[in-house]
């Protein structure tokens, strides 16, 4: 279960704030946010099994994260959701651009929720939906259901988000925001309680939260990318911190 939670336009000094938590089997080999060195335009975190990455940005300031969909069936070698948020952020193209490209295509991909943005539009499609769709300011939160879908957990991620939006926000109250791990539901199954909190610790499953990531940019063009990593046993050193310059973003 992950949880990425988007102000998009929301606020008065930065139109776009991102807050998310990337939830993984504790085994699985990732690297650390970083500029990727065969094409360091690109900052992110790296799978290291399949090559793609959970979340970026780029230097230009645009973003793209995926999560999968929980309860889909997986298409036989289908190709991996980390690779369109890898594709996106090495493009040129304008979200819209990019999307027509995913239509023609979905259906070769594993199942997966996308959301991209180049600071003009904020854009969301699946591996289900026909076509894409653009998103009006406000706060939008998706887990491992469909951005749709009236899911207790990303109603209250909303509630959450709006509530930093009053205070500031800082990076420590969005970072306290994922670091939840009060569940969301009060499911008789003690997984699904452990699933459906912000930040998750199922240490029986070998899985749970392995990273917490920020991204702001504000209305001059600056961006704010910061990254916790954890493992079972607890945070993984301090959080990374990235500056990106409104020269290499265009407003």
């Amino acid at each position: 279960m992950c949880l990425i939670v988007v102000a998009w336009k929301a606020h008065p000094k930065y139109p776009l704030i991102v807050a998310a938590n990337r939830d993984e089997y504790y085994q699985r080999p990732s690297i650390a946010a970083h500029y990727w060195k065969e094409s360091p335009e690109v900052l992110g975190g790296r799978d290291l099994e399949k090559g793609g990455t959970w979340l970026g940005v780029n230097q230009r300031g645009d973003f793209a994260a995926v999560t999968n969909f929980r309860g889909g069936e997986l298409p036989p070698q289908g190709r991996s959701r980390g690779e369109l948020v890898a594709r996106y952020l090495l493009s040129k193209q304008s979200t819209t651009e990019f999307m027509g490209g995913v239509d023609r295509e979905r259906s070769q991909y594993n199942p997966f929720n996308l959301l991209i943005c180049d600071g003009n539009a904020l854009v969301y499609t699946s591996d289900i939906h026909d076509s894409f769709q653009e998103l009006p300011p406000g706060i939008h939160a998706i887990s491992n259901q469909r951005l749709e879908s009236d899911e207790r957990k990303t109603s209250i991620a909303r509630v959450e988000m709006a509530k930093r939006l009053k205070k500031g926000p800082s990076e420590e109250q969005l970072f306290a925001m994922l670091a939840d791990p009060k569940p969301t539901s009060d499911s008789s199954d003690p997984l699904e309680n452990a699933l459906s909190a912000f930040f998750i610790r199922a240490i029986e499953r070998n899985y749970g939260t392995r990273a917490s990531t920020l991204f702001l940019r504000d209305n001059l063009g600056n961006g704010l990318f910061c990254e916790q990593q954890f493992d079972a046993n607890g945070p993984l050193g301090e959080p990374k911190r990235f500056t990106l310059q409104a020269a290499a973003m265009p407003v």
